[in-house]
This record gives structure tokens, C-alpha cells and sequence, in this order.
């Protein structure tokens, strides 16, 4: 009788909306926003700091590059905090943040090196000689695509070893590091590196790909040249990437990014979210766990429950802007399991506040609140005999 009663009580929840298993909706919320003098061509992001590489391209009349290091600590007024001039413009990999409090900028002087444990204060503490390209970054160590790929170890910053170094033919003009591997665009082909041992690096083979945007664990993601379409590669043998999957769009693929499970996909309309397991399903378009309209937007960055999306207008002459966004999952029972005392609820953090209520029947229903469920996110119920079913309401 006990699993008659916790199917009726999740048959209950559902019907009422909520979800006990698998990927909410994800609703994106703007938070703020805030303008930029310059035309915004990459993004970085850590905690609260992000980093946009700007050029002027025509804007205001004044020339010249820079980083501008903004604090989003206040998400209504982020605030441009630094500003550092030169930075050298590589379309994938000028500036990479770690999930510490690093930044690093590529620039005429080298390597800066940026301190960010106070996101509203970030300081330049050391500048690197540097003769690579794109770059990435995971832990302590920086992976630069010198006449291949070169390992450094930063955890000094001020002192840089050189760990390990694999060559590779032909340019390598991008780099995607997920886990113990690497992945290099050798346009077009993507050449895998196994990057376990960082003091030995080795090459584990290479496939054609097109035009590589993004990378996660054994999978590549590419825009074919000129086509609106997003293409996933299973690269778990590196020597025989398959095409795996192709998401039709409806405009120009211009990146994607892999987040806890989920993709970011970015076009000019502005950015749209998918379940990773979605992406991998042959030619089809999956349905989207949320989106947000960002004309012209160019890039983006993710870092835990905030996207950033920078765009510019299509008249050279004026600057761009950076949107912040909060990533929230709607109110939602996210767990149901039986204990010993009945049966225990849990939901997520935005249903904080609200009331959880049962009732025994559908039909005119009589709601009766749990006592001191709206103080919590876990409660234990104990079970009449028939069916119940339940809800979370706002008091």
C-alpha cells in the first residue's frame, strides 16, 4: 500500500506542475546592465569579475585596444573597475579566467597577470614574456598554442614553468581544454591532445570538423561554414570523430559555451539554452530550457548561476554593452523519497518561502498547509491511507 501512495503522491505533483526528477526550465532574468566606450570582441568571466576585450572600429573617432575588468558584485550597477590599454585582439583566447582569482591578458607587454580576489579592486601583479596565441586556462595551469601546444605551470605567477609541449602541424588558431584532454582548431581539422600528464603531453589523434566553437568532455562542437546549423562530435576515439548530432537554427551559429550540463547557444538574436543531452540526437531541433533576446549579441561567458552576454550595435561608430543575467530554475519539488516516518519533500531554492499543501482529492479540494513549510526547503509527511496529492503555494 506504502508504493500505491508514493506513486499517487508523485502523480500528484506532477499534475499539479512540479517536477521530482530531471532539468527544470531555466528562466533568464536581466539583472542589469551596463555600457561599453568600445566594441566588445571577447569575454571572460570568474565569480563576479569579467573581463571584455574591446577595439574602438571607428567609435567615437579614438584608436586603440583595451580590457576594461568590470565588478558585477551589484548585478543592477555593474561597474567598470580598470581599465588596461593595448590588448592584442585574438579572436579565441586574448584574455581567460581561472575559477580562482586569476585573469590573464594577452598584450603587447606579454602575459598580465590579474588578481581578482576583490572584483571591485583587480590589480596587475606580474607580466609574462609571451609569444603564443590562443590560450586557455584550467587549475594552474595556462595551455598555449605555440607551434602546437605548450603546458606552463602559473601557480607562481611571477616564476612560469614550462611543463610540457606537444607539436603539432599546421596553425593552431584555438584551444578548448576539458578534463585530460585539449582541443585544437587546425582549421579544419581538431586535433585531440591527452593533457593528463601535463609534463608530457601527447597527441591522440585529429578530424575534420569545420569550424570549432566549443568543447566538453568527448565532445566538439562546430558551425559549418556558412550553414545555420550547430554539428556535435563524439571525439571518444580521437582518430574517427563522428558527427553525432545537428541542431537546424534559424541564424548563424556564432559560439557556444558547456556549463554544468547545459549548452549556451549564441546568435545574433541573442542566446538560447539546451540540455546537453538534447544536442546529441540526429538532426532535429530540440526543445530550448530557456532563452533571452540580445540583438546582436557576440559573445558570452558563464559563471555559477550568472551569464554575461556582450553585443554591439551594426553602426561602427558606437560602443557595446554587457547584460547580466541571473539563471533561475522556477519554483519546483525536486525530490520525493520514502522514510521511515512517510514520505520526505525537498525543492529548490526558488521555492523558498512557499507553503507546501496536501489534499486528498482533485475534486473541489480541500488544501491544508504543513505548518512551518514555508521556513524550509525539506519536509517529512507522514501518509493517511488513500491518495494524496500535494502542492507548493506562496502564503
Amino acid at each position: 500500500m506504502k508504493t500505491q501512495l508514493i506513486q499517487c503522491a508523485v502523480l500528484g505533483v506532477l499534475l499539479l506542475g512540479g517536477t521530482a526528477t530531471g532539468q527544470t526550465k531555466l528562466q533568464l532574468k536581466e539583472l542589469g546592465r551596463v555600457s561599453l566606450r568600445g566594441r566588445p570582441h571577447n569575454i571572460a568571466s570568474s565569480g563576479h569579475a569579467v573581463c571584455v576585450l574591446e577595439n574602438t572600429a571607428g567609435v567615437g573617432g579614438r584608436g586603440g585596444t583595451w580590457c576594461d575588468l568590470i565588478d558585477s558584485t551589484t548585478p543592477s550597477g555593474p561597474e567598470v573597475v580598470l581599465e588596461l590599454s593595448g590588448g592584442v585582439f585574438h579572436a579565441w583566447g586574448g584574455v581567460v579566467m581561472t575559477e580562482g582569482s586569476r585573469a590573464y591578458l594577452v598584450s603587447p607587454r606579454g602575459l598580465d597577470v590579474i588578481r581578482l580576489d576583490d572584483p571591485a579592486r583587480p590589480q596587475v601583479v606580474s607580466t609574462l614574456p609571451w609569444n603564443g596565441g590562443a590560450l586557455a586556462a584550467a587549475g594552474n595551469l595556462l595551455f598555449a598554442t605555440t607551434n602546437g601546444l605548450e603546458i606552463i605551470d602559473i601557480t607562481d605567477p611571477t616564476s612560469p614553468i614550462l611543463r610540457g609541449r606537444c607539436s603539432l602541424t599546421g596553425e593552431v588558431s584555438r584551444v578548448f581544454v576539458s578534463g585530460t584532454k585539449a582541443y585544437l582548431a587546425t582549421v579544419p581539422y581538431v586535433a585531440v591532445v591527452d593533457v593528463g600528464n601535463p609534463d608530457a603531453p601527447r597527441w591522440l589523434g585529429s578530424a575534420w570538423v569545420g569550424d570549432m566553437i566549443g568543447a566538453s568532455g568527448d565532445y566538439v562542437y562546430g558551425s559549418p561554414g556558412g550553414v545555420e546549423a550547430l554539428a556535435v562530435y563524439n571525439f571518444s576515439d580521437p582518430l574517427n570523430g563522428a558527427c553525432e548530432g545537428v541542431l537546424v537554427w534559424d541564424a548563424y551559429v556564432q559560439a557556444v559555451l558547456v556549463s554544468e550540463g547545459r549548452a549556451f547557444l549564441l546568435d545574433c538574436y541573442g542566446v538560447h539554452v539546451f540540455d546537453l543531452k538534447d544536442l546529441c540526437c540526429g538532426w532535429r531541433s530540440p526543445p530550448q530550457m530557456g532563452a533571452a533576446e540580445v540583438p546582436y549579441a557576440t559573445k558570452l561567458a558563464v559563471s555559477g548561476d550568472r551569464l554575461y552576454v556582450v553585443g554591439a550595435d551594426p553602426d561602427v561608430w558606437k560602443g557595446g554593452e554587457l547584460i547580466v543575467f541571473g539563471m533561475l530554475a522556477p519554483p519546483a519539488i525536486t525530490g520525493i523519497g520514502r522514510v521511515e516516518e512517510g514520505l520526505r519533500f525537498q525543492w529548490n531554492t526558488a521555492a523558498e518561502g512557499m507553503a507546501l499543501q496536501r489534499a486528498t482529492s482533485l475534486t473541489s479540494p480541500d488544501w491544508q498547509t504543513l505548518p512551518g513549510s514555508e521556513f524550509t526547503n525539506r519536509v517529512t509527511v507522514q501518509m493517511c491511507s488513500g491518495s494524496e496529492f500535494f502542492r507548493l503555494v506562496k502564503p
